[in-house]
């Protein structure tokens, strides 16, 4: 199979899913949303940069990250333990997004001195529906952007001040960032000497803004009356808030909002071929623990824990020992696909999708371990992924537009 060569064929072949790399790496490519409601780099970067740019950008490739004496599971990927958890304090759990993992981490971090910032998502500064990065000084500001956020986010658009600061931090993203991120570590020793930490969710997907828009207009809201929008948190999963201007709120429940299957969530072309919704480069990858996929009701929140690195293990301990985070039952595997069958699904059927791809002359990412032939195999819809990915490539479903321009510079002897 093809693999892009440059970020313009990333972008018109729908494999961009907006992480914001670019803008990171670049001088003077700006993330911007698009009229369909995704974030996706304008303007011009130069070939040296472009290189850089293809040896981490989650369009282009994807890999997992083994360290020796980890165990390895064919679904779930490289582990080293299987744990049950969530936040130890009474108040993150609530409003942090079901077991407030990842806040309770973030926070043990700052308070302990491990780290000096977090670089995470949070609610954007001027737009309420909108999602951007944000860097959390303190634990309150962790706690304050606590929450998950399902629309588009470049949160590695932050490692550009992030880096600029050269001291100790953490990020919290969604996989396929922390994919570029430990992969930009390789060639990028600022990277690899200041981020301590690299913590992700079991990933469902991103949804294009207008899944928002959508919710907003079918509560019978204008865009221009939100104050608030919150998609999770106070509960688990807690309801989706739209809060008024004028102080009124209207809650959706969560299971209406996403009951529908994968063609209602608005999710952008690279989730459905996503070799790595489970964050398998990940310090610790974090999950919902909802049996069938889906919240019966709320519930005080707990999460599935596959910590992969003995860093990740390292963390995992001494935030449970510091008070920050309760730890319970060690898990099987088999617990994850009953939490998770989507992604089980997902990862099973990366191969003819990606064929169909093939099929029409278009690429896909480059998917360094993670098994994706092997997943596939014996698969029964494996015609029918492949066929069907094609006829919706043939149809057009993986092409955009883009707004790059590449300035060839001379290469130095």
């Amino acid at each position: 199979m093809r693999h892009p060569g440059s970020i313009q064929e990333v972008v018109e072949n729908g494999l961009c899913i907006g992480c914001g790399l670019c803008e990171a790496l670049t001088e003077n490519l700006n993330m911007k949303l698009t009229e369909r409601g995704v974030l996706r780099p304008q303007g011009t970067l130069r070939r040296d940069e472009e290189i850089q740019l293809l040896s981490a950008c989650p369009g282009a490739v994807a890999a997992s990250h083994i360290e020796t004496g980890s165990q390895m599971d064919e679904v779930w990927g490289p582990w080293q333990k299987l744990v049950m958890a969530w936040s130890a304090e009474p108040d993150v759990r609530f409003q942090a997004s079901t077991g407030g993992v990842l806040t309770a981490l973030g926070r043990y971090a700052l308070d302990a001195g491990l780290a000096e910032f977090v670089l995470h998502a949070g609610v954007h500064a001027t737009d309420p529906l909108r999602t951007d990065w944000v860097i959390s000084d303190t634990a309150e500001e962790v706690l304050d952007n606590s929450g998950s956020r399902y629309g588009p986010v470049s949160v590695l658009a932050g490692l550009k001040a992030a880096l600029a600061r050269n001291a100790p931090f953490v990020l919290i993203a969604k996989p396929c960032d922390i994919s570029a991120a430990r992969l930009l570590a390789i060639s990028d020793t600022r990277m690899a000497d200041n981020c301590v930490a690299m913590l992700t969710m079991v990933c469902g997907g991103l949804s294009d803004l207008t899944k928002t828009r959508e919710a907003v207009a079918g509560a019978g809201v204008a865009e221009k009356d939100v104050a608030e929008f919150r998609y999770r948190g106070f509960g688990t999963p807690g309801p989706h808030r739209i809060t008024l201007k004028n102080g009124r709120y209207i809650d959706i429940d969560y299971n209406s909002m996403w009951s529908r299957d994968e063609q209602g969530w608005r999710i952008q072309q690279r989730c459905k071929i996503c070799a790595d919704p489970i964050g398998e480069a990940a310090d610790v990858a974090v999950s919902d623990t909802w049996p069938g996929g889906k919240p019966a009701a709320d519930d005080p929140g707990h999460n599935g824990l596959i910590i992969r690195t003995g860093r990740g293990a390292d963390l995992v301990q001494a935030a449970t020992e510091a008070g920050f985070l309760t730890t319970a039952e060690t898990l099987d595997a088999r617990q994850f696909d009953e939490w998770q069958p989507h992604n089980v699904r997902k990862k099973r059927a990366i191969q003819p999708r990606c064929l169909g791809l093939d099929d029409q002359g278009q690429p896909s990412p480059e998917w360094r371990g993670l098994r994706v032939p092997e997943l596939a195999e014996n698969l029964e819809s494996f015609k029918r992924e492949r066929e069907g990915t094609a006829q919706r490539a043939a149809n057009g479903a993986f092409r955009e537009g883009s707004n790059l321009k590449l300035i060839e510079t001379p290469v130095e002897d």
